[in-house]
């Protein structure tokens, strides 16, 4: 019977590849991700081995593991202080509590509690919560992020786990830049004419400080590359490829500074954006229910409204909505998401958790739906830091309401997560069906900052645009014009990988279980 089925779907999946339909996943395969939902071993191999579109929302400094920072910190001869568990620069004084980081990690109980408390691991178990071990792990190892190779350590860790999950695109959050332009925003007068004051940032240094920041990227991966040594992956889209993962930049700037120094950090974002292919949005980062957050929240969205006037090609991505009643007064879980829309005209909103406490919540859900704007859904960051899970999380409304959305993993390492598990977790969590799933993983290219056209008509995924709709997918050479337009369209050349890898993996996966 089951042999009679495979030669079935797969006559199933030649025919509804003509003309550009792709199968909304093979039978067989629906079926046997189905049998294994509940079983999380077996399910967790299967999501490892197939193919993920992309991360959308990564933090790079928080992406690597303790086990990682630990390593690169004896790599580069630093101390950690005993009481603090934190990694920090020479001089090193043994008598001071001080030692050596490569001395005091040989004990072994050493060892095991700096793992803890540079990440999110075993905090159930101490007198902390998740949010405060989650934020406060970082300052255990930002000495590390800043050396020399920091950034290229934390860029080829990202890459490796994404290659090792058929991850084909990162999109990493970096924050290169923005201390000197917060320097340069302490040394301008306020000016409400913000076209004036933008110009008058740029004369003062952004221009110079955009090009000494391009610079780090370059020194960045080149020394990532050399510690990946690994041959590239033929796909479409060569330029910026690790292993085969396509990467690309989201200029992260902190929220929690005065509006003089925030200013200053978005005309240098926008400026790398404009400037250097690599560097494809700009995202605010750092804690939403901080007081100068939420006191300055429209205005914040009013600063980047104002320079989407003025550049409207830059790409917006914004947390938003992380918040809970309880955390805050109810009146700032009132109108987060929707300002970031409205105002900001974020084309991506990352978290969303109060989405329902905001106002009129049926009719901002339309228009996330209306505006084509994509959720970055991240299951086990808001379980951590806001104990939000399961029934409790948004997660469900925005797939009711039709909101697209997809998984990302916020800080995998301090989290102790990959992409992977956060499949896992949403599956389980919310009975998903395989083809759910892979709308998700879709959803990552077709929503990501990567420049060019779709390769779908719609984000219903029945079928290819005009220019590839009589192109078969599998075992079959590209059409001249197909050819053309992925040539010319990366996005689109990404998203083709992605459906080729699909027919790849349910092929074998199906002739693994007939």
């Amino acid at each position: 019977m089951r042999n009679t089925l495979l030669k079935i779907t797969g006559v199933l999946i030649t025919l509804m590849l003509v003309n550009g339909r792709v199968h909304a996943g093979d039978q067989m395969v629906s079926e046997h991700f189905a049998e294994i939902t509940t079983k999380t071993p077996e399910l967790y191999a299967f999501l490892r081995a197939m193919p993920k579109g992309g991360d959308l929302h990564s933090h790079m400094v928080g992406s690597a593991y303790s086990e990682e920072y630990i390593e690169w910190g004896i790599k580069e001869k630093m101390c950690v202080e005993l009481a603090t568990k934190r990694i920090t620069n020479p001089p090193c004084d043994v008598r001071a509590g001080k030692p050596l980081l490569k001395h005091a990690v040989k004990n072994l109980a050493t060892y095991a509690s700096l793992v803890d408390a540079l990440s999110t691991r075993n905090y159930h178990l101490r007198d902390v919560s998740g949010a405060t071990q989650f934020f406060g792990s970082f300052a255990g190892f930002d000495a590390v992020t800043e050396t020399e190779n920091g950034p290229a350590y934390g860029l080829a860790s990202a890459v490796k786990r994404a290659a090792d999950q058929n991850i084909l695109y990162l999109e990493l959050m970096f924050s290169e830049g923005m201390r000197a332009a917060r320097k340069l925003g302490k040394t301008i007068k306020w000016d409400n004419n913000l076209i004036r004051l933008r110009q008058q940032l740029m004369d003062s240094g952004v221009r110079e400080l955009a090009k000494k920041t391009r610079s780090v990227y370059d020194a960045m991966e080149k020394t990532a590359r050399t510690i990946l040594n690994c041959s590239s992956k033929k796909i479409l889209l060569q330029s910026n490829d690790f292993c085969g993962v396509q990467v690309r930049y989201i200029a992260s700037l902190k929220r929690i500074v005065p509006k003089e120094q925030l200013f200053a950090e978005l005309v240098h974002a926008f400026e790398l954006v404009k400037t250097d292919p690599r560097i494809v949005g700009i995202n605010l980062v750092g804690p939403e229910d901080a007081p100068i957050t939420l006191r300055n929240y429209r205005q914040q969205m009013e600063l980047i409204g104002s320079l989407k006037k003025i550049m409207p090609g830059v790409s917006v991505t914004l947390h938003a909505g992380e918040l809970k009643l309880g955390m805050v007064p109810p009146r700032y879980l009132r109108s987060h998401i929707r300002d970031a829309v409205e105002i900001a005209q974020a084309q991506r909103i990352g978290h969303g958790i109060d989405i329902m406490h905001e106002n009129d919540p049926y009719q901002l859900l339309q228009t996330l739906v209306d505006r084509d704007v994509l959720i970055e859904i991240n299951l086990t960051s808001n379980d951590i830091i806001l104990g939000v899970k399961g029934e409790d999380h948004p997660f469900p409304t925005y797939l009711k309401y039709g909101v697209p959305v997809t998984l990302s993993t916020d800080d995998e390492g301090v989290a102790r997560i990959n992409l992977t598990h956060e499949y896992l977790r949403a599956a389980q969590s919310y009975n998903l069906t395989y083809d759910q799933i892979k709308t998700m993983s879709r959803n990552s290219l077709t929503y990501s900052f990567v420049p060019g056209k779709r390769l779908w008509r719609s984000n219903k995924y029945d079928g290819f645009r005009a220019e590839c709709a009589d192109q078969k997918l599998y075992n079959s050479a590209l059409t001249n014009q197909c050819d053309r337009f992925l040539r010319k369209n990366p996005k689109a050349a990404l998203q083709w990988q992605l459906e080729q890898n699909y027919i790849n993996f349910e092929r074998a996966v199906a002739k693994r279980i007939k």
